[in-house]
């Protein structure tokens, strides 16, 4: 069962003003940022989105990277039998961290993950 703190209700974690970002619509915090993520991302969009939603050129820099792992093992492993699954962790209304896992459909049909 879900409990708050002592002193912790709703109201603790509740932003009425945040607006979340979508992938069809990144926003920038500052000029800055962008054109450090757009010199360090290039046209890496997954890459884009992460900077722009943390502000951290860094995050970007590990989601390209991870592109570059999956591209790789795409091609070591088959096209066909790579999947790509993501799962995006939202705590009190903000997203902090994007966290990928990559895995492939064995011969059993059960998801084998890539790190």
């Amino acid at each position: 069962m879900f409990t708050y703190a002592q002193n912790e209700s709703v109201d603790t974690f509740a932003n009425p003003d945040f607006v979340p970002m979508f992938a069809d619509n990144i926003t920038w915090y500052n000029d800055s940022v962008r054109q450090k993520a757009e010199d360090q991302c290039g046209d890496d969009y997954e890459c884009l989105f992460d900077v722009a939603s943390t502000n951290d050129v860094s995050v970007g820099m590990v989601t390209k990277d991870i592109n570059i792992q999956l591209v790789n093992e795409s091609n070591s492993l088959g096209k066909s039998r790579l999947k790509k699954y993501q799962e995006l962790k939202c705590y009190a209304q903000h997203c902090y961290h994007l966290h990928k896992v990559f895995g492939y459909f064995s011969s059993n049909s059960q998801i084998q993950e890539l790190r």
